[in-house]
């Protein structure tokens, strides 16, 4: 006996319909198996890289450095501004974009504090995931 086309639509239907549902669940499996990882291994050594940190479109990042003290390490960054913008303006753009701290990714949820100075074509940030303000180092 053929099967009507509404009885195969239907079979159709509730089959994508579970392929959904466990899609959406492997997925929820595997960002939260990443956050429990994530915070059961994650040390004070642990520091932004330079893709997380956002810096504007066109800036030149000249010097990366990680810095370690008893409160933890941090990221430094040394940064030539883009061709359109000062190191001062750069500075006040990405401090005011980013004033309550840097926010997390769906992939890696840590808020990151930031501190940063310009110098006269230069500007250096100091990053940290474990601290809301970090000290940038003196120049060495």
């Amino acid at each position: 006996m053929p099967r009507s086309g509404i009885a195969v639509r239907r079979r159709r239907v509730r089959t994508a319909g579970w392929c959904i549902v466990i899609a959406v669940g492997v997925s929820l499996a595997v960002l939260i198996g990443r956050w429990t990882w994530q915070g059961v291994s994650a040390t004070e050594g642990d520091v932004p890289s330079v893709g997380q940190m956002h810096f504007p479109i066109g800036s030149e990042v000249l010097r990366s450095d990680k810095e370690c003290g008893s409160g933890g390490c941090t990221a430094v960054f040394e940064l030539r501004p883009p061709p359109d913008l000062t190191a001062t303006e750069m500075l006040a753009q990405y401090s005011q974009r980013y004033e309550d701290g840097i926010p997390g990714s769906l992939w890696d949820i840590r808020k990151i504090g930031f501190e940063a100075v310009a110098d006269s074509e230069t500007v250096r940030v100091a990053a940290s995931l474990w601290s809301s303000s970090p000290s940038l180092p003196a120049r060495r």
